[in-house]
């Protein structure tokens, strides 16, 4: 495995979550309504978010995949390399933070909880 492999799949993951948090904004400026137009929205960036979720877990399968078959490449990574992979880590959880404070104040402003967390 080349050390840069790693690094691209957390670049795509970067990309799914850029995708996620996109859809997740967007959703928290649709209206409320029972407008079928709303509800079409609604239904299409929640699909959207879905096939983000879907793609980030296969993304950290593959991650996964590599990194138990070689767990020592890390060790040897150049540190630029690493410091790479640790900015986008960072720029991942940064965006995942943003999505759930989202998706909270959706909620909360509804008076309702959140569904995925209860």
């Amino acid at each position: 495995m080349k050390t840069h492999e790693i690094h691209d799949l957390l670049e795509e993951k970067l990309d799914a979550f850029r995708d996620f948090l996109s859809a997740t904004v967007a959703l928290k400026d649709v209206p409320g309504s029972d407008n079928d137009s709303d509800m079409d929205k609604i239904q299409l960036l929640v699909d959207k978010r879905q096939n983000c979720i879907t793609m980030i877990d296969s993304i950290d399968n593959r991650i996964n995949s590599l990194s138990a078959e070689r767990k020592a490449l890390i060790l040897t990574l150049h540190p630029e390399e690493k410091e790479k992979i640790k900015k986008t880590v960072k720029t991942i959880a940064d965006i995942a933070s943003r999505a759930v404070s989202l998706n909270f104040n959706r909620y909360s402003s509804f008076g309702m909880a959140d569904p995925e967390t209860g």
